[in-house]
């Protein structure tokens, strides 16, 4: 089961939540463009609420720069319609 800690952080506008997956495992999760992004599913889970903003910090940083160069990140749904 998965629980919402009670530590958030502000990065660049945007408010970062930590969820804590097991006592040893969390999940920097935030909104982009209306979704909410879980960071971590993706690798491995963070050790740690601290270290799991700082992943979420970089994954916001990522789509950043991808939208300065243009490339906008859809929802999987938005591109198998476009298929």
């Amino acid at each position: 089961m998965v629980y919402r800690e009670e530590i958030t952080a502000r990065y660049k506008g945007i408010t970062i939540w930590v969820e804590k997956i097991s006592e040893v495992e969390y999940d920097g999760v935030f909104r982009w463009n209306g979704r909410i992004i879980k960071t971590d599913p993706a690798y491995e889970y963070s050790p740690s609420a601290p270290e799991a903003i700082e992943s979420a910090k970089g994954v916001i940083d990522i789509l950043i720069e991808l939208r300065r160069e243009g490339i906008s990140v859809a929802e999987e749904e938005e591109n198998e319609r476009d298929e």
